[in-house]
């Protein structure tokens, strides 16, 4: 196929991984760079052994897989917020974890801004979205806004990211759903507050 594709003359230069069977029967993969030089009518090729990056990457997908299955089990999604985009990478279980499973959750700040209860925004003062890049390690609980459906509390850690020089980039954190465990709380007060009417 990538000899077809330099014949074609549309390309001098392409570049393709492959993966060969060894004598002793595993497997290497290789990065190929061919050029094709019309005047010698000539593939010159050059090869580099990848098996070693194939690997890490494959492992990275295993343990964010993994990663993903035990924040799901937890009720827990992560997420980063790139500073200068104002723009948020969620983990998988994030979309039911937010109520959003025929959506995608929140894609910027504003946009969970908009998700998080009004009466929580004082939370971030009177920054807003620019809150995020002058916090350092903080946790908080928020509620979720009642158009997104039935109310939900929802506890946040996140921290600051900067650069070699100082300059913050982003923003990771987590989120847990904490609903169960508020309706709890707010159930035993209750039941303190009928004893001492007693």
């Amino acid at each position: 196929r990538e000899a077809a594709l330099l014949a074609t003359g549309n390309h001098e230069t392409i570049w393709f991984e492959n993966r060969y069977r060894c004598v002793d029967g595993t497997y290497r993969w290789l990065a190929w760079r061919v050029t094709v030089e019309t005047a010698q009518k000539q593939f010159v090729a050059s090869a580099r052994d990848i098996t070693d990056l194939k690997n890490a990457e494959k492992a990275l997908r295993i343990s964010n897989r993994q990663l993903e299955a035990a924040q799901e089990l937890a009720g827990m999604a992560s997420f980063e917020v790139d500073l200068a985009t104002q723009r948020i990478t969620w983990s998988r279980p994030a979309s039911r974890l937010l109520g959003f499973e025929a959506a995608q959750p929140p894609a910027t700040l504003p946009e969970l801004l908009e998700f998080i209860h009004p009466s929580d925004h004082g939370l971030f003062g009177d920054q807003g979205p620019d809150w995020f890049s002058t916090v350092r390690l903080e946790a908080f609980d928020f509620r979720s806004h009642p158009r997104s459906g039935p109310l939900r509390y929802f506890a946040a850690m996140i921290d600051l990211v900067a650069d070699p020089q100082g300059r913050p980039v982003a923003c990771k954190g987590t989120i847990m759903d904490i609903t169960q465990r508020k309706r709890a709380e707010a159930a035993v007060r209750e039941s303190w507050d009928r004893l001492r009417q007693i």
